[in-house]
């Protein structure tokens, strides 16, 4: 009674955030510098920007939102304030307003930088990252830039939980979505895969983020069936890019339960030959954190390698594995988390973090992979630290199957001509 009362009042809630034209946006910047205040509020009107709100503290932020007669669009937050602070404000903003961006704006150390993200994403909040002090007019636009582009994707970011009764019916309704994220070689630009990332299909319009749907997916016992919908979505295209010239390792995210099928070697190779694929085109990614129980992942993993397949540590840096993991699994890629690779060129700790995991993973045998690069100071760094793949924004954002084939072939153009100039 109780679900069926929370499924009916949820919908709307899941209906994807609309993008809007700067002059559009209602923004809120809330610092307690005077000069700051006025300084971001010059940028943003320049910009066009159609009402800056601004506040001194955390109170009279929380004044502001209230008395607002529509919703904020977007929140600048300072996070050493005196009152409440930025991490206090961040909770009570992601309570008062659902699916709002923040861009915080800190000189402080990286590591609780880090940390407020991940809090204000836990909220429901989209990060659109952290501004360091000073910053400038450029750092301003591609804050709105990152937030104009996850507007078009038309996706909910910040979702709330589907309901058990949501996710069965688009499974059962084949409403799961794939889209790619280019990977290229680092030293040459040339495009070698792509990462498969879920979506579902909202009747209402719109795709659903995975946030909104994975834990529950896992919770209810409908991870199966979504991890191998995916898997014949994903080879399916693969499979259609071949056959037209365009070969790429696809890279396909398995899920705790999924791992642990003793069948899923088989039913992959079965579902690749079936669409013209070799085992060496695809790779298995497997998130760092399942490595805990690494003694139930031995066998799966195990004949997967014996397949030829390929396997790949996601998220590397954000779990516990330890090096006796990494040495006893049969692993051929190891994926650097974006939190040590975004901004990694400016700041010497995230350098010395992405350095260190580019090493080990080398050492180890193992093709490298940056995820989460934005900028080409970033991809430079990476480049000179001897990294084989990256994959971010800098190159593409996740494009649906049918547009792969077109943006492949414009960027290795692109990437010819460059590297014809280099040489010239």
């Amino acid at each position: 009674m109780g679900s069926e009362t929370s499924h009916e009042a949820r919908p709307s809630a899941r209906k994807p955030l609309p993008d809007k034209a700067d002059r559009e946006l209602r923004i809120l910047v809330v610092d307690d510098a005077l000069a700051i205040r006025r300084f971001l509020t010059a940028i943003l009107q320049d910009i066009g920007v159609r009402e800056v709100l601004t506040a001194e503290d955390g109170n009279a932020a929380l004044r502001a939102i209230d008395e607002s007669s529509e919703p904020i669009d977007l929140v600048f937050c300072d996070l050493m304030m005196p009152g409440m602070d930025g991490v206090e404000l961040l909770r009570e903003v992601g309570q008062r307003c659902p699916g709002v961006a923040v861009l915080t704006i800190s000189s402080l150390d990286s590591r609780l930088r880090l940390s407020v993200s991940e809090m204000a994403q836990r909220l429901g909040m989209t990060v659109l990252g952290v501004l360091g002090k000073p910053f400038t007019e450029a750092d301003i636009r591609r804050a709105l830039s990152r937030f104009h582009d996850l507007r078009r994707k038309g996706m909910q970011v910040s979702d709330l939980p589907m309901t058990d009764a949501e996710i069965n019916t688009a499974l059962s309704n084949k409403q799961v979505v794939v889209h790619y994220q280019p990977k290229v070689r680092v030293d040459s630009a040339h495009v070698v895969g792509a990462e498969a990332l879920v979506r579902l299909r909202d009747p209402q319009g719109g795709l659903i983020a995975p946030d909104a749907f994975i834990e529950s997916s896992e919770a209810g016992g409908h991870i199966e069936n979504l991890t191998y919908q995916v898997i014949e979505i994903a080879l399916r295209d693969a499979g259609a890019w071949a056959r037209e010239g365009l070969r790429l390792n696809i890279g396909i995210n398995l899920s705790s339960s999924a791992i642990r099928r003793l069948d899923l070697p088989e039913h992959v190779q079965a579902v690749a030959h079936s669409h013209g694929l070799s085992p060496s085109q695809v790779t298995l990614e497997i998130t760092e954190s399942e490595l805990a129980n690494a003694t139930e992942l031995l066998d799966v993993c195990a004949r997967f390698r014996m397949r030829g397949f390929g396997l790949s540590i996601d998220d590397f840096g954000t779990g516990e594995s330890g090096l006796s993991r990494l040495r006893s699994l049969p692993f051929t890629e190891l994926k650097i988390d974006r939190q040590y690779v975004d901004g990694a060129a400016e700041n010497e700790e995230l350098r010395a973090i992405l350095s260190t995991s580019i090493d080990l993973g080398k050492r180890l045998g193992m093709t490298v992979v940056a995820e989460g690069v934005q900028n080409d100071a970033d991809w430079a760094l990476l480049d000179t630290l001897g990294c084989d793949v990256a994959q971010g924004y800098l190159i593409s954002r996740p494009l649906p199957g049918d547009k792969m084939m077109s943006w492949a072939l414009r960027w290795q153009r692109l990437a010819d001509r460059v590297a014809e100039k280099s040489r010239q």
